[in-house]
């Protein structure tokens, strides 16, 4: 049972556990699982810093391991690199495609157990349903624009909300007589 009270200490605690005599890419992966599990999500750290850490106690690190494995990390945090192409809330076209990736994204870091994914994944999201919340307000936006991104507002609130119901939410929403009477088919 981790009894530590800081990162820095559970590092240090969870380094003694393994026993081993060097630090590479598995202990470094190791530790992270154990930070996340004790502190949760928003309390990830790279591997670069936990390796910062137990060179400060004296460990050995194996560089080339560190360095491969601090770089891999800093690449699955990148949304970007999930999305080919730029994620979009031009149009309602574009924003519905927006969140069918956003999902199939949520649904796979869910797979993978990938908490520190998915709470970067909503974070992405709550950032374009700011925007668009400024676009409802604007006054220089044409009224169809601020209309518009009031639908995408809550097309958003609803896949944050539930993102397991949102495909047929919008499937329903869009035969709804309010929807058809202001976008049409």
């Amino acid at each position: 049972m981790n009894r530590a009270k800081t990162k820095r200490a559970l590092v240090i605690e969870v380094w003694g556990q393994l026993g081993c005599e060097s630090a590479g890419a598995r202990e470094l992966e190791h530790i992270q699982r154990v930070i996340l599990q004790s502190f949760g999500p928003g309390a990830a750290e790279s591997p670069a810093s936990i390796a910062r850490m137990l060179a400060d106690e004296g460990v050995l690190l194996r560089h080339p391991e560190v360095l491969d494995c601090d770089t891999r990390w800093r690449q699955q945090l990148s949304l970007e690199s999930l999305f080919p192409e730029q994620p979009s809330f031009s149009t309602l076209a574009e924003a519905a495609d927006t969140i069918e990736k956003f999902d199939a994204v949520r649904k796979e870091f869910a797979e993978l157990g990938d908490e520190v994914g998915l709470v970067r994944l909503r974070e992405l999201a709550l950032k374009f349903k700011r925007e668009l919340q400024l676009l409802t307000r604007s006054k220089t936006a044409n009224e169809e624009k601020r209309l518009d991104a009031q639908e995408m507002v809550q097309w958003l609130n609803i896949w944050l909300q539930n993102a397991d119901i949102f495909a047929e939410w919008l499937s329903l929403r869009r035969r709804s007589p309010e929807f058809i009477s202001r976008y049409g088919q």
